[in-house]
């Protein structure tokens, strides 16, 4: 008889145990990511961001800074979900962004909550082994704060 127990899974995606994302990636791109455990399926149901800066966005920019070159690839489970070079492409990606006024903030920061149910028409289903990757491939430095948490169920199969 097999059984999947599952647990709820509220997680950074992580360089190391670094998550915020105001990197320099432009020589060598820098991932964040969060891996499924063999024997694992991972069922991704949302991703929330944060973005934050000292300057006022612009819709052509990303976050204050200008539109970047490369962007920022997110990925699941090897596949390039979207690439984001400037404000408008993310806005476009995300149901649910909120530009300002976040902690305070007037025109400098932005929040998403993007569920996969809404975009794709489910929840995104990663196999152990596989992962979610944030590839950044710009030099983000002059962000103040930049960072990915994702949301869904992990099922442990088990053989009892």
């Amino acid at each position: 008889m097999s059984r999947e127990p599952s647990e709820s899974v509220t997680a950074y995606l992580l360089n190391g145990s670094d998550y915020e994302m105001n990197v320099d990636g432009s020589g060598t791109p820098v991932e964040y990511s969060y891996s499924v455990p063999e024997r694992s399926h991972f069922t991704l149901f949302r991703v929330f961001f944060y973005i934050d800066d000292n300057t006022a966005f612009s819709a052509d920019g990303f976050g204050a800074l200008n539109a970047l070159t490369n962007g920022v690839s997110v990925e699941v489970g090897g596949y390039e979900l979207v690439n984001w070079k400037d404000n408008i492409d993310i806005v476009t990606t995300v149901f649910d962004y909120v530009g300002y006024p976040n902690l305070g903030k007037t025109t400098t920061s932005g929040a998403g909550r993007w569920t996969m149910g809404k975009g794709f028409g489910r929840p995104l289903p990663v196999r152990g082994g596989e992962s979610i990757v944030v590839r950044i491939s710009d030099d983000l430095r002059g962000l103040t704060h930049f960072r990915f948490r994702i949301q869904g169920v992990l099922s442990v199969r088990t053989v009892v």
